[in-house]
């Protein structure tokens, strides 16, 4: 879910970008019994960022640039929230930071695009 959010979130500020989409990587395992099979584990790649807010928010000599980057963080909730798309995970942990105190919200993985009819369970 999350590379599919990512992609339809492409281009917005504030938001982490994806660099390639989905690809899988096939690591083959030996067992007991000299039982072997392979692994499939899929992976997406996205911007290289800093750090996160947690590691920063303690230690910013400002307590105005704490406001600021709580802001960027707002905005991008709101560009989210603009294209239908729920986080549900907020925390510092998923508010990475980028040179020049860039924020964007990253870790999609519990997100829900709101866009789409919800199922009917009968």
């Amino acid at each position: 879910m999350d590379s599919l959010v990512l992609e339809h979130l492409r281009g917005h500020p504030n938001i982490l970008q994806l660099v390639e989409g989905e690809q899988s990587l096939k690591i083959p395992v030996t067992g007991p019994n000299n039982l072997s099979w392979q692994i499939s584990m899929a992976y997406f790649s996205t911007e290289l960022a800093a750090g996160n807010l947690r590691h920063y928010i303690y230690s910013l000599p400002n307590p105005l640039d704490s406001l600021l980057l709580f802001r960027e963080a707002c905005k991008g909730v709101q560009r989210i929230h603009a294209q239908r798309v729920v986080h549900r995970d907020i925390k510092p942990d998923n508010c990475l930071l980028f040179p020049g105190r860039i924020l964007k919200l990253s870790d999609f993985g519990t997100a829900k695009n709101c866009s789409e009819p919800p199922l009917l369970r009968g």
